[in-house]
Protein backbone atom coordinates (compact mmCIF):
# COMPACT_ATOMS: atom_id res chain seq x y z
CA UNK A 1 0.00 0.00 0.00
CA UNK A 2 1.63 3.42 -0.99
CA UNK A 3 0.78 4.66 2.83
CA UNK A 4 2.75 1.89 4.24
CA UNK A 5 5.49 2.50 1.21
CA UNK A 6 5.58 6.26 2.18
CA UNK A 7 6.04 5.72 5.88
CA UNK A 8 8.91 3.03 5.46
CA UNK A 9 10.81 5.48 3.12
CA UNK A 10 10.09 8.80 5.46
CA UNK A 11 11.65 6.30 8.91
CA UNK A 12 14.44 4.63 6.81
CA UNK A 13 17.35 7.19 8.03
CA UNK A 14 19.87 4.30 7.51
CA UNK A 15 21.63 6.30 3.99
CA UNK A 16 20.64 9.41 5.14
CA UNK A 17 25.10 10.25 6.38
CA UNK A 18 27.68 9.16 4.21
CA UNK A 19 31.78 8.57 5.41
CA UNK A 20 33.52 10.97 3.41
CA UNK A 21 37.62 10.97 3.58
CA UNK A 22 39.16 14.39 3.26
CA UNK A 23 42.98 15.24 1.79
CA UNK A 24 44.62 14.15 5.47
CA UNK A 25 42.86 10.68 5.72
CA UNK A 26 40.42 11.56 8.02
CA UNK A 27 36.98 10.23 7.83
CA UNK A 28 33.91 12.19 8.45
CA UNK A 29 30.16 12.10 8.69
CA UNK A 30 28.24 14.03 5.85
CA UNK A 31 24.90 14.47 5.11
CA UNK A 32 23.62 12.33 2.00
CA UNK A 33 21.96 14.86 0.14
CA UNK A 34 20.94 12.63 -3.04
CA UNK A 35 19.46 9.83 -1.12
CA UNK A 36 17.76 12.60 0.71
CA UNK A 37 16.29 14.28 -2.25
CA UNK A 38 15.56 10.93 -3.90
CA UNK A 39 13.80 9.80 -0.43
CA UNK A 40 12.27 12.89 -1.35
CA UNK A 41 11.15 12.62 -4.37
CA UNK A 42 9.70 8.78 -3.73
CA UNK A 43 7.66 9.78 -1.10
CA UNK A 44 6.21 13.17 -3.01
CA UNK A 45 5.50 10.61 -6.10
CA UNK A 46 3.89 8.01 -3.72
CA UNK A 47 1.90 11.36 -2.06
CA UNK A 48 0.63 12.20 -5.84
CA UNK A 49 -0.17 9.00 -6.93
CA UNK A 50 -2.65 8.24 -3.69
CA UNK A 51 -4.05 11.60 -4.04
CA UNK A 52 -4.64 10.36 -8.07
CA UNK A 53 -6.12 7.17 -7.20
CA UNK A 54 -8.17 7.91 -4.02
CA UNK A 55 -8.93 12.00 -4.19
CA UNK A 56 -11.60 11.86 -2.00
CA UNK A 57 -9.34 10.54 0.62
CA UNK A 58 -5.84 12.09 -0.12
CA UNK A 59 -6.85 14.72 -3.19
CA UNK A 60 -9.55 16.81 -0.95
CA UNK A 61 -7.08 18.44 1.57
CA UNK A 62 -4.44 19.63 -1.40
CA UNK A 63 -7.16 20.75 -4.03
CA UNK A 64 -7.84 23.13 -0.93
CA UNK A 65 -4.92 24.43 -0.30
CA UNK A 66 -3.86 24.97 -3.54
CA UNK A 67 -7.67 26.70 -4.37
CA UNK A 68 -6.79 28.96 -0.80
CA UNK A 69 -3.69 29.67 -2.58
CA UNK A 70 -5.04 31.34 -5.76
CA UNK A 71 -7.81 33.48 -3.90
CA UNK A 72 -5.53 34.93 -1.23
CA UNK A 73 -3.21 35.53 -3.99
CA UNK A 74 -4.56 39.12 -4.78
CA UNK A 75 -3.75 40.15 -1.10
CA UNK A 76 -0.41 39.55 -0.74
CA UNK A 77 2.71 40.80 -1.19
CA UNK A 78 5.64 39.26 -3.60
CA UNK A 79 7.02 37.53 -0.55
CA UNK A 80 4.54 36.45 1.12
CA UNK A 81 2.91 34.82 -2.30
CA UNK A 82 6.62 33.15 -2.94
CA UNK A 83 7.01 31.85 0.78
CA UNK A 84 2.92 30.27 0.53
CA UNK A 85 4.42 29.04 -2.69
CA UNK A 86 7.19 27.37 -1.44
CA UNK A 87 5.54 25.92 1.55
CA UNK A 88 3.16 23.82 -0.30
CA UNK A 89 3.62 20.54 -1.00
CA UNK A 90 5.66 20.07 -4.61
CA UNK A 91 1.74 18.28 -6.06
CA UNK A 92 0.46 21.50 -4.85
CA UNK A 93 2.71 23.76 -6.51
CA UNK A 94 2.61 21.83 -9.94
CA UNK A 95 -1.44 21.96 -9.29
CA UNK A 96 -0.92 25.68 -8.93
CA UNK A 97 1.22 25.96 -12.62
CA UNK A 98 -0.62 24.08 -13.85
CA UNK A 99 -3.68 26.21 -13.26
CA UNK A 100 -1.73 29.26 -14.13
CA UNK A 101 -0.94 27.77 -17.37
CA UNK A 102 -3.96 26.22 -18.60
CA UNK A 103 -5.72 29.47 -17.72
CA UNK A 104 -5.65 32.19 -21.23
CA UNK A 105 -5.63 35.30 -20.19
CA UNK A 106 -8.35 37.46 -22.37
CA UNK A 107 -7.61 38.34 -25.49
CA UNK A 108 -6.95 42.54 -26.43
CA UNK A 109 -9.75 43.95 -28.96
CA UNK A 110 -8.03 46.04 -31.65
CA UNK A 111 -9.76 49.10 -29.73
CA UNK A 112 -8.17 48.01 -26.65
CA UNK A 113 -4.67 48.51 -28.21
CA UNK A 114 -5.74 51.99 -29.37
Amino acid sequence: MLIDEILEIADNTSHDTILKTDGNSNKKRVCNSEWIARSRLRIDTRKYLAGKLCPKIYGDMAQEKSGNFEKALPLMSVDQKIKLFCSLPIDDRLRVLDSMITTKPALESSEDRR
